[in-house]
């Protein structure tokens, strides 16, 4: 029973953290199964220490790093629909988060993201109108980071990955002169990437992906 001194919410929290490293271990090992049950596990507690705390912003975010893991894991192993459910479970966190505090990046990178990432499951589900509709959500918030601050590279990652998946999903509907025009949004994002690091691989190997994206939509 929690006597209110905080001592039992710190070991619930502590134990949600042993339970989400393991869970990450066990995806490094490709122990997928294993990991699933762990970042549940993980999800499960802070979800009650939420529950507890409502308006802990805190305890938001932690319940979002572990649906994060969830989610990515889920679409690894091909349960797109377990990661719809992951990514829909999330987005009224991210959008709280955005409302208590609208000045705040990070929050607004996480409503971003979180869109993005619901606007893939649905892009993989066959959902593609769907998809874009979320994926337009997640670039007009990744847009307005990106104008916030234009040195971040990292908004700038995640703009030029929504613009590739939106143009993954117009070319799904049969439109690719909107998927070719997304493609080099992303293809000149990118580009702009690697003049500045050069030896980046991550940004090498992305900005590749955009010329083979091009191809395939040609």
């Amino acid at each position: 029973k929690d006597t209110g001194n905080g001592q039992v919410t710190e070991e619930k929290g502590a134990l949600a953290t042993s339970h989400d490293k393991i869970g990450s271990v066990y995806k490094l090992r490709g122990q997928s199964a294993l990991a699933l049950e762990e970042y549940k596990q993980a999800l499960h507690l802070r979800r009650e220490m939420l529950d507890a705390e409502p308006q802990n912003a805190t305890f938001e975010e932690k319940v979002l790093d572990v649906q994060d893991s969830l989610g990515a894991l889920e679409i690894a192993i091909g349960d797109n629909d377990g990661a719809l459910d992951t990514y829909r479970g999330a987005k009224p966190l991210t959008e709280e988060l955005a409302r208590r505090d609208p000045t705040n990046a990070e929050y607004q990178r996480w409503r971003a993201r979180v869109a993005a990432d619901l606007g893939y499951a649905l892009l993989l589900t066959g959902k593609f109108t769907e998809s874009l509709e979320s994926l337009g959500q997640a670039i007009a918030l990744q847009k307005d980071l990106v104008a916030r601050d234009p040195k971040s590279t990292r908004y700038k990652v995640d703009l030029s990955r929504s613009y590739t998946r939106a143009a993954d999903a117009y070319l799904g509907l049969g439109n690719s002169a909107e998927a070719i025009g997304g493609y080099k949004l992303a293809l000149d994002m990118r580009r702009e990437l690697v003049d500045r690091e050069a030896t980046s691989v991550p940004f090498r190997r992305s900005y590749a992906w955009s010329y083979a994206k091009l191809a395939d939509a040609y």
